[in-house]
């Protein structure tokens, strides 16, 4: 006699395509969801980090004018555009004319957006011939009335390839963890679909039992 009748089989079947396609559709929301919370995280952690470049260098340009040390803050400057998303540094005391820029040949540009963007606590974005800007401002304050500013430009293509590169480092594990999953999924929905079709089997050798 037959272990599993036509009728149990075709359940069985029908079955574990169900259940191996929710498990598909969970591990793929799943997989969305992390990668969405992931690049807002590393959203924030970029804007924190500008956020905290930016503070260190309001540090050195107070450093630099108390100690009247142009040196040290240029060599700030320089350090900054190792970041490659780093494409302009620059600095402004308008009561001494000191105007450092790095690159230097760009000091217009950065003085042009020091002074549009004076005053404002969050990044702007700038549209530029050479691609879009996310400018950073900040004052510097210093002894008695004088303040300088200084102000730092991301090439924000180059920060999203960035952002890109560090998604695609943490998705690869995932995806593999989640492909696991599925994997273990398929076979616990072939399990549990031959367990709950064995009711109907009873039925199909009954009948078969009946009819001999």
């Amino acid at each position: 006699p037959p272990t599993l009748g036509a009728p149990a089989m075709r359940l069985a079947t029908r079955l574990f395509f169900s259940h191996v396609l929710a498990v598909t559709l969970g591990v793929g929301m799943s997989l969305a969801l992390l990668l969405v919370g992931a690049r807002s995280a590393m959203v924030e952690n970029q804007r924190k980090f500008e956020r905290e470049q930016l503070d260190k260098f309001v540090v050195a340009a107070h450093e630099a004018a108390q100690d009247k040390k142009k040196k040290a803050l240029r060599r700030f400057m320089t350090r900054a555009l190792w970041d490659e998303s780093v494409v302009l540094a620059v600095y402004n005391h308008a009561p001494s004319k000191t105007r450092l820029a790095e690159p230097p040949q760009r000091l217009d540009e950065g003085l042009a957006l020091l002074e549009r963007f004076e005053g404002l606590s969050k990044p702007m974005i700038r549209k530029t011939s050479r691609g879009r800007l996310r400018f950073w401002w900040a004052k510097v304050k210093l002894p008695g009335k004088d303040q300088g500013q200084v102000g730092l430009a991301y090439d924000l293509e180059k920060r999203n390839a960035q952002l890109l590169d560090q998604l695609k480092a943490w998705a690869w594990p995932l995806a593999w963890a989640l492909g696991a999953a599925l994997l273990v999924g398929a076979v616990l929905a072939w399990f549990l679909a031959r367990q709950l079709a064995k009711p109907l089997q009873a039925i199909a050798r009954g009948i078969h039992l009946v009819r001999e």
